[in-house]
């Protein structure tokens, strides 16, 4: 039952997401961005090194301001 449904909606989809894609130059560079940047090693790396500094920035941040809060 539930595999119908989602065969439908996916067969819809693409039967709106394929025109689209064909007639505009923006979606079609977009699309070849994200691809790209979604298989780039490198990028990913750099990316999870921004994730943990700034949640270790957040979490120093954190702990600052409740130390303050304790001596004050």
């Amino acid at each position: 039952m539930f595999r119908k449904l989602f065969e439908t909606i996916e067969l819809g989809f693409w039967n709106a997401a394929i025109p689209l894609m064909t007639r505009s130059e923006l979606l079609r560079k977009i699309v070849k961005f994200v691809y790209q940047s979604y298989h780039d090693q490198q990028l990913k790396k750099d990316l999870a090194l921004s994730l943990a500094v700034s949640c270790g920035g957040f979490a120093v941040g954190m702990a600052v301001y409740s130390l303050t809060i304790l001596i004050a």
